[in-house]
């Protein structure tokens, strides 16, 4: 950890864990499969728990267009709506027919 601490200039080591927890937990979501399991074998088993038990991102809801979820007791904001085939005027109204 001393070394994190150093390259990437944190003032202290708790600073230095608490973000390579946090990329291993990115890293971690994004990873699959054996590629995950290999990194996570050359890890300290701290770290390699952190890596393993990474959520996988959630796919996107068609109703909010959004993968982020709102805090529990925060207020979200309401979702976007979208007007159905807003694209499509513009592209069509140059074409001639036939």
């Amino acid at each position: 950890m001393a070394l994190v601490q150093e390259r990437g200039e944190y003032e202290t080591a708790e600073e230095a864990e608490r973000v390579a927890r946090v990329v291993l937990a990115l890293l971690g979501a994004h990873l699959v499969g054996t590629v995950r399991a290999e990194l996570a074998a050359r890890l300290p088993a701290t770290y390699a728990v952190v890596l393993l038990n990474a959520c996988r991102p959630r796919s996107r809801s068609p109703q909010s267009g959004s993968s982020v979820r709102p805090r529990p007791g925060s207020k979200a904001p309401p979702p976007r709506r979208r007007r159905v085939g807003h694209r499509r005027g513009p592209v069509h109204r140059g074409r001639r027919r036939g």
